[in-house]
């Protein structure tokens, strides 16, 4: 009984030194464990995204090329449910031109306001992939009246296709013209005449279609002066300025309309202002 009695008392404390040995190697594998890495929670694309310059011109829907300065543009972007960043400028320079840091791929809304009026508010998207090596270019047309033009009679000239020539109808506009400005005073203004083209025009297989309606518009605005300078406004006084097809009068749809894009208008301009008219300024006649 003695010897079982030692006997089981020496099984007991191996027993007991077997499972000290486990927890103390439990722990030691415990703490040599790896800790277990949480996946990481997806970026949404405007973190993955880097942003590129932006730049561009407001400029006024109704022609597409008067420039409107002094707009406050404000950017905004919704990066999750709770997080909102925006982005805002104010266009002080003469050529109403702006720059900004955006990123592609994501939904911006824009607010425009002048002067405290609103002028508009878009949503727009940058296309990924789409930057140069200059960023992106991307203009605003607003719904704007240019002060200059309020109150100002427009007049035209229209001409038949592929001509330049001056027609007897646009001969007689020319001369109510006449007749207008030498009733005011043309101190500190000049006479812009703008030429245009429709798209028609361009004859089979030329190979620069803008190029040539380009041209055609030109001549037709050197026409005009012309027959001003003829009839005794100074050479120095007048502007030409071409603008192709880009500015259609009317939908190019019937002969009626295609007439009404061959054309050459005259605007009564301040010196000024032209920088505040024009994006591209008119070169001298």
């Amino acid at each position: 009984m003695r010897f079982v009695a030692r006997e089981g008392g020496s099984m007991l404390l191996l027993y007991s030194l077997v499972i000290a040995a486990g927890l103390a190697a439990c722990h030691i594998v415990k703490g040599t464990m790896p800790t277990a890495v949480t996946p990481a929670t997806p970026v949404v694309s405007v973190a993955q995204a880097l942003p590129v310059a932006v730049y561009g011109q407001v400029l006024s829907a109704h022609d597409s090329v008067t420039i409107i300065p002094n707009v406050e543009m404000i950017f905004r972007c919704q990066l999750t449910d709770s997080a909102t960043q925006h982005w805002r400028t104010v266009l002080q320079n003469n050529d109403a031109s702006y720059q900004v840091m955006l990123r592609p791929g994501t939904d911006y809304q824009l607010t425009m306001r002048l002067n405290g009026r609103l002028l508009d508010s878009v949503t727009f998207k940058l296309a990924e992939g789409s930057a140069g090596a200059g960023g992106i270019m991307q203009n605003f047309y607003v719904s704007y009246t240019d002060t200059l033009e309020e109150g100002l009679k427009i007049y035209a000239a229209y001409f038949d296709t592929n001509r330049a020539a001056l027609q007897p109808s646009g001969r007689a506009h020319l001369n109510d013209f006449l007749k207008e400005i030498r009733a005011v005073s043309m101190n500190g203004t000049v006479i812009v005449v703008q030429g245009h083209a429709e798209p028609l025009e361009v004859p089979t297989g030329y190979p620069k279609p803008e190029k040539y309606l380009n041209g055609l518009g030109r001549e037709r605005a050197k026409a005009v002066c012309a027959y001003l300078e003829k009839n005794g406004i100074s050479r120095n006084k007048l502007l030409i300025i071409s603008y192709g097809s880009r500015h259609p009068a009317a939908p190019n749809t019937s002969p009626e309309y295609q007439l009404l894009n061959r054309r050459a208008e005259l605007y009564i301009v301040p010196l000024k202002d032209i920088s505040l008219r024009y994006s591209r300024r008119p070169k001298p006649y």
